[in-house]
């Protein structure tokens, strides 16, 4: 396996957190990049979403099931 996915075990705020607590914020830190990046006139919103999607999609398959 290559190191840059191999888990490292360390002991931090976010190693400590549970799976599901993580998706949360996950989800949040997603919505709020999605808010923060609309223009004024919406012409970005679809890509916007798209990224939103890929993000939650990402999150959900590397999730600790």
């Amino acid at each position: 396996m290559r190191k840059a996915l191999t888990y490292f075990e360390e002991d931090s705020f976010f190693h400590k957190m549970d799976p599901t607590h993580k998706m949360v914020w996950i989800i949040l830190i997603s919505i709020f990049a999605f808010l923060k990046n609309v223009e004024p006139n919406y012409s970005s919103v679809i890509n916007q979403l798209i990224i939103y999607i890929i993000v939650v999609i990402i999150a959900l398959t590397l999730r600790k099931f």
